[in-house]
């Protein structure tokens, strides 16, 4: 373990003992791996806690809720309990008091279930249980489904060959490591990961940490570029050349009518507008960042513009002006298969990354956008209009209420040792027949 601290726990090479091994058998079964795995173990930013309990307690507290949100719960569970993450001090615990520490009424449940588990015994038997053992067991706990029972095992336990398809950042990683246009499905990593066996622990160690240098390195690059742009005038330029758009038989909208500002206007992107779309959206993750909402991470877009790229080639983003000034950037797609899985592709158009810039907001631009959205929508006969957030980002919860979309159930995307819950949301928007 190193001395440097982390804002979501302390840095540990893990698996340290397993890395030369790894990367030895990867040279023969996959180079590609092999040439992305640094010769040394990389530091991971990691709680440790003392107890399998403790640890599947951390995991249930943290599950919907921001890093911070998560961390500020867990301080003060750990207050009621006096200090001790015990199945003891939590049965001695009533409701109320779980729910004064800021738990859910269903958290509140997990936790106490699980603290009779572990009083019954069927937590101190998971360090000597197989893997598939150790899963079986914990998915029959309420709160505990397959993604949590594998980052219980990668984690905590430091098994070396855990590997789960349904983690986000791990199937980022495999679109880096493959210069792949889009992240596989689940199950295509799944089958990705076989090779890496019996080492898929320290090779999930590797994905997330390509995903962090490769957003880290894109994001400088971004910063450096529009630092040189701002010096030059470059951006100057740009914007009054904006009105140079949709040749080639690319229809542009007509301007949207708005009393407020009646020069707005959506129009589709192009290649050339891809700085422009990372630059509005790597802002709107920058505010979103600052207000303690985790909603896009910093540096997500620029480190991979090629997700974008292809977004703008399929036709799917579009650019907001304000006149000649780009002020806003949405993605209208046609189906949404991981936040709507089994869904009619023809019954509804999705709306991702909606983002205005902070210097235009508060103006009704993101309504208009919204009202674009549900046109298009509507002209392409399809009923719905759909869009999902994070589920604790309560100000955007009720922007879209008020906006006249009803809730349509949540879905769960993970990334590393940590969860997101992304709230649905749907409008009708032609009248059914």
């Amino acid at each position: 373990m190193t001395s440097q601290a982390a804002d979501d726990g302390l840095a540990q090479r893990l698996f340290a003992d397993e890395w030369p091994a790894a990367r030895a058998a990867w040279k023969a079964s996959d180079p590609v791996l092999y040439r992305a795995a640094s010769p040394t173990p990389v530091d991971r930013p990691i709680d440790e806690m003392p107890t399998h309990f403790a640890a599947l307690t951390r995991s249930i507290i943290h599950q919907q809720v921001s890093m911070a949100a998560g961390r500020a719960i867990g301080a003060r569970f750990l207050a009621v309990c006096g200090g001790a993450w015990t199945a003891e001090a939590v049965r001695a615990l009533s409701d109320e008091e779980l729910l004064g520490a800021g738990l859910s009424r269903a958290k509140a449940r997990y936790v106490s279930s699980l603290a009779e588990a572990d009083l019954r015994g069927d937590l101190a038997t998971l360090e000597g249980m197989s893997d598939e053992d150790v899963i079986a067991r914990l998915v029959t706990l309420p709160g505990i489904g397959l993604w949590t029972a594998k980052m219980f095992l990668l984690f905590h336990l430091r098994r070396p060959d855990i590997f789960s398809g349904d983690d986000l950042g791990l199937r980022l990683g495999i679109a880096l490591l493959e210069d792949r246009p889009t992240p596989p499905t689940p199950a295509e990593a799944e089958a990705r990961a076989e090779p890496w066996r019996p080492y898929r622990s320290v090779a999930s160690l590797v994905l997330w940490d390509l995903v962090r240098r490769t957003r880290a390195e894109r994001a400088a690059d971004a910063k450096a570029a529009a630092t040189a742009k701002r010096s030059s005038g470059a951006v100057a330029r740009s914007m009054r050349s904006a009105p140079q758009r949709a040749p080639g038989g690319i229809k542009a909208t007509d301007p949207i009518a708005s009393p407020a500002e009646p020069s707005l206007r959506i129009v589709r992107a192009q290649i050339n507008d891809l700085d422009t779309i990372v630059a509005i959206l790597e802002e709107g993750a920058r505010w979103l960042s600052d207000e303690g909402i985790e909603q896009w991470p910093v540096g997500l877009f620029s480190a991979l513009p090629h997700l974008i790229a292809d977004g703008i080639a399929a036709g799917e983003f579009h650019l907001v002006y304000l006149g000649e000034t780009p002020v806003g950037a949405l993605r209208l797609q046609w189906s949404d298969e991981r936040m709507w899985p089994g869904a009619d592709d023809g019954e509804a158009g999705y709306v991702h990354s909606l983002a205005v810039r902070r210097a235009w907001s508060g103006r009704g631009i993101g309504r208009q956008m919204l009202a674009w959205s549900e046109a298009e929508v509507a002209a392409a006969g399809r009923a719905y209009l759909r869009l999902d957030c994070v589920a604790h980002n309560v100000r955007l919860l009720r922007y879209y209420e008020e906006a006249g979309f009803t809730r349509r159930g949540r879905m769960e995307s993970h990334w590393g040792d940590s969860s997101t819950v992304h709230q649905r949301f749907e409008k009708r928007v032609v009248a059914p027949s």
